[in-house]
């Protein structure tokens, strides 16, 4: 998760800008307020540890790492942070947003209760609990932080277009239905609340109006692998097999990990009479399903184990087979502090590769040290291989 820059200025606002005569913190503070994060964070960390005293100090190059994209090592600072201020709102919300992006779900929540409790005009510490909740899917713990948040700030489309999520989890189609609406009042051409309307629409059996909803989406989210599927699902509801196939390949190309299309797509292909692709495509679902089990699994041992180098590797070489090539930066960053001389591991120097988006050079290296016998490893390689074959990595949260 990056923090949004726009928010920068009031962060400092917030917590203060320190004016400790301090060169190299003074230096990091302008390259963090210009944008250049990853160059600010030297001069932050240096002047962190000459200062140790100012929790400012930490929560700069906290922010400066969760926006480099380390949350690790941003949520251990700016826990530090926390405790030196522990009642300024801007550091808890920073903290949780560290703690989300590390997928530590319950602290980054108690962090933005906490948040919020600080100053209960504000609503992103609300809006930043609900979309953690969105994630962990407790959809009624989702609702309750938007509602909350649409109170504070009534007519927030983030907020409505939230409520609509989350009503949506909860199946409760009308009030989803209508929370959408609200927030594209407020943002007519906000695409993912015309998603989130044409897929409840769809689910509501209105496919006159979930083709308008998902078409305006298809419109304004145009690299978006979800439009297409949920358009392909449109297409087989209406009997237009052939154009359904048509939709779940193009969602297959804007993200070849997406679950809904390989599935959608092999029942397609095997009603159409196309055996082999059709069972080749369920065959791939299925090995997709067993590394999405594999990263969820290896996730709860790694949050005891933080300084286990296998559980990072394995989390990395799974995450750059589904695609989620951030979450592999993340943790390969987090496996080099533990092991500097990971690229002498050919597995990882393979992954090297397949963060370059060099996906046919890796897949060999892959092969010669992976064992196919294996479930997980064998839907490694199955993985890459497709990636190979389609020229491209299909890079997911960039």
């Amino acid at each position: 998760m990056r923090f949004p820059l726009a928010g920068m200025a009031f962060l400092l606002l917030q917590v203060g800008r320190p004016s400790t005569g301090n060169p190299d913190l003074e230096r990091g503070l302008a390259l963090l307020e210009s944008g250049k994060a990853a160059e600010a964070i030297p001069h932050l960390r240096k002047g962190a540890a000459d200062l140790p005293a100012l929790p400012a100090a930490s929560f700069y190059l906290g922010k400066a790492l969760l926006l480099a994209g380390d949350p690790r090592e941003a949520k251990e600072t700016l826990s530090r942070a926390a405790g030196g201020a522990p009642l300024v709102p801007a550091v808890r919300l920073a903290l949780g947003q560290a703690a989300a992006a590390s997928g530590e779900f319950d602290e980054a929540e108690h962090a933005f209760k906490k948040a919020f409790e600080l100053r209960s005009s504000d609503p992103a510490p609300l809006l930043e609990w609900g979309e953690v909740e969105l994630r962990r899917a407790v959809f009624a713990e989702a609702r309750d932080a938007f509602s909350r948040a649409e109170t504070v700030a009534p007519g927030q489309p983030r907020a409505l277009r939230g409520l609509g999520e989350a009503s949506l989890g909860l199946m409760d189609l009308g009030a989803a239905e209508g929370a959408f609406r609200r927030a594209l009042e407020a943002r007519p051409d906000d695409g993912a609340a015309l998603l989130g309307l044409g897929k409840t629409l769809l689910r509501r059996g209105d496919l006159e109006g979930a083709a308008v909803a998902l078409f305006d989406a298809e419109e304004n989210l145009p690299r978006d692998a979800e439009v297409a599927y949920q358009l392909g699902h449109l297409a087989a509801r209406e009997g237009r097999r052939r154009e359904a196939i048509g939709w779940h390949r193009v969602a297959l190309q804007r993200d070849p990990a997406h679950p809904g299309a390989l599935y959608a797509l092999g029942q397609a292909l095997l009603e159409a009479g196309e055996i082999e692709e059709g069972r080749g495509a369920l065959g791939l679902f299925r090995g997709r399903k067993v590394l999405y089990d594999s990263v969820y699994t290896i996730s709860l041992l790694a949050a005891d184990a933080p300084a286990d180098p296998e559980l990072r590797e394995s989390l990395v070489l799974c995450s750059v087979a589904l695609g989620d090539l951030s979450r592999a930066r993340r943790e390969l960053e987090a496996l080099g502090r533990l092991r500097p001389a990971w690229r002498e591991d050919p597995r990882l120097d393979a992954v090297a590769l397949c963060l370059e988006g060099r996906f046919e050079e890796a897949l060999p290296r892959l092969k010669s040290v992976l064992p196919e016998g294996g479930t997980t490893g064998r839907a490694i390689l199955e993985e890459v291989a497709a990636r190979a074959a389609a020229g491209k990595g299909g890079e997911r949260g960039r």
